[in-house]
């Protein structure tokens, strides 16, 4: 009679790096501060750069009734609040973290004004902003399923 006895070495250590991936992909909280503050500096880049030179000039109409002064501002200066909101510092800031769902954005106020198309100006739907993040968050999220990075 033969017995044939095999020994895998490493099998423990491939079974423990499994069970911390699957424990890594049930909650993701730990790297959702970390997609967020991507989308946060995504905006402010954004508007800083006027939409990376996409935004329109103002109209003269729009220029005089924003003009406080002898200062005619554009939106993003004038609107601080709304500002500060998309970049992750203000009152209507909007973010909720749960183990496999974040959401963040505006929670009220003008921004909604924003995300519909009228005949000037194209919709900004929030979908776009986090399509221009994915590549970075694809990074974040494969570095800590992969390696626990946070």
């Amino acid at each position: 009679m033969f017995e044939i006895s095999l020994t895998l070495e490493g099998v423990e250590r491939v079974d423990r790096m499994l069970r911390d991936i699957e424990m890594r992909l049930t909650d993701l909280t730990p790297i959702w501060p970390k997609i967020r503050d991507a989308f946060w500096e995504y905006e402010k880049q954004y508007l800083s750069s006027r939409g990376f030179g996409t935004f329109a000039p103002l109209k003269p109409g729009t220029l005089k009734n924003k003009k406080r002064g002898s200062d005619a501002r554009p939106f993003y200066t004038l609107s601080r609040a709304m500002v500060d909101s998309l970049t992750g510092r203000g009152p209507m800031t909007y973010y909720r973290a749960e183990p496999q769902e974040m959401e963040i954005g505006v929670g009220t106020g003008p921004a909604h004004w924003h995300m519909l198309p009228r005949k000037f100006m194209t919709a900004r739907p929030p979908i776009k902003a986090t399509t221009m993040i994915a590549g970075k968050a694809g990074h974040i999220v494969l570095d800590y399923i992969a390696n626990g990075k946070k």
